[in-house]
Order: structure tokens, then C-alpha cells, then sequence
């Protein structure tokens, strides 16, 4: 399985500085999902490969297939626990970790439609609707990068520029906790309360 020395996400073992392997609460033969530093909202998880690749349309297609049944499971806790979720991934662009990871955060309805997807609409020129996130798999080749989102089940991946955390920043303010956009700032206390809590809940 290919790592990267120094990449938080490949370097997960018991008491590793990450804390990832404690945060785990499902893990597949290519796949770990934990909570997040930097809870913008309770329940946050990531869903992120243990091989290392640039992003989810890096990585071979018999690998997203079980990403894809993982995604599904996930939805399913997370809608049982909170609310339905949303979904993003910094295709390359804004990452801060630069391992690919897909966001999967509870999100009140009122604001989705309303707020996130008109902001990416009114700041992207372009966009792909895609139909699968298969899909990734040609935007990443043909563009090299994208911002992935997801939101009733409707997918989009935008091709365009972003700043690192882009889509953290544009959840924190529909959500109304803009000072919880960059996880590297974020009130810690805060943030461990947060994650204590979702582990609590989606653990079963």
C-alpha cells in the first residue's frame, strides 16, 4: 500500500500525534472514517483512503467502488444520528492535507440550497454535474483539479481556483461559526468537546 513519509493521514498508529487511529469509528480494507480537528458542526467526519492519493479521482475505480458502498454507510449513520449531510472534497485545490479526503458534515436544510450552492454558483464560472462520483475519475484527468459537492444526492464538481479551505470557510458562514472555518485556529477545547461528542453518538 503506498504512503507518503510525513502525511498525517498515512502515518496512523496507536498514540501517532494525529490521534487518528483513537478517532476511528469505521474502518475498511482501504478506508478509515473519524472525526475531524476543527468540528464546524457536531458530527463532521472525514472519509479518507489509507493508501495515498491526490484526491478521490486519483484512485483506481475498484477503490471507489468500495468508496462509494462506504459513502453510503456513512450517510446512513450520520443521517441517523444528526441530519442528512453534505459532502465536499478540494480535488487537489485548497487541500491542506494533501491526501485526499472526502467531508461529510451535517447540515441543517434551510441553509443548503439557499446559501453554499448559490455562493459556489455565483463565484465558479463553470461547473460539471456529474452523475456518479466515477465521474471524478474524468474531471481529474481532464482538468487536474475540482471542488466536489454534494447535496440532496445532486453532485456537481466545480472546475476552478480556490483558496486552501475554501468550502470549510463557505459551510462556517451558512452555519453562522465563521470562526470555526480553519481547523488549524479553531478553539481547541471547543473542538475536542465537538469530536468527543460525535464519537459518542456514531459509535455503535
Amino acid at each position: 500500500m503506498k504512503t507518503l513519509e510525513g502525511c498525517t493521514f498515512c502515518e496512523v498508529a496507536p498514540g501517532a500525534k494525529s490521534g487518528i487511529y483513537e478517532r476511528t469509528i469505521i474502518e475498511t480494507p482501504n478506508f478509515r472514517v473519524f472525526p475531524t480537528m476543527g468540528q464546524i458542526a457536531e458530527g463532521y467526519v472525514l472519509i479518507v483512503p489509507k493508501e495515498h492519493h491526490a484526491c478521490i479521482g486519483a484512485m483506481p475505480e475498484p477503490v471507489i467502488d468500495e468508496f462509494i458502498e462506504l459513502k453510503d454507510r456513512v450517510d446512513k449513520l450520520v443521517t441517523e444520528a444528526y441530519q442528512k449531510p453534505i459532502y465536499f472534497e478540494h480535488g487537489v485545490i485548497g487541500q491542506t492535507v494533501l491526501h485526499a479526503h472526502m467531508h461529510v458534515i451535517p447540515f441543517n436544510d434551510d441553509f443548503r440550497e439557499d446559501f453554499i450552492e448559490r455562493r459556489f454558483k455565483s463565484q465558479f464560472d463553470y461547473r460539471e454535474p456529474i452523475q456518479s462520483i466515477k465521474d471524478l475519475k474524468d474531471i481529474w484527468k481532464n482538468f487536474g483539479v475540482y471542488l466536489f459537492y454534494e447535496s440532496h444526492d445532486k453532485q456537481e464538481a466545480y472546475v476552478t481556483d480556490i483558496v486552501p479551505m475554501y468550502a470549510r470557510i463557505v459551510v462556517a458562514d451558512a452555519l453562522e461559526v465563521p470562526e470555526r472555518a480553519n481547523w488549524k485556529t479553531m478553539d481547541r477545547t471547543l473542538d475536542e468537546k465537538l469530536i468527543e461528542s460525535t464519537l459518542k453518538k456514531l459509535r455503535k
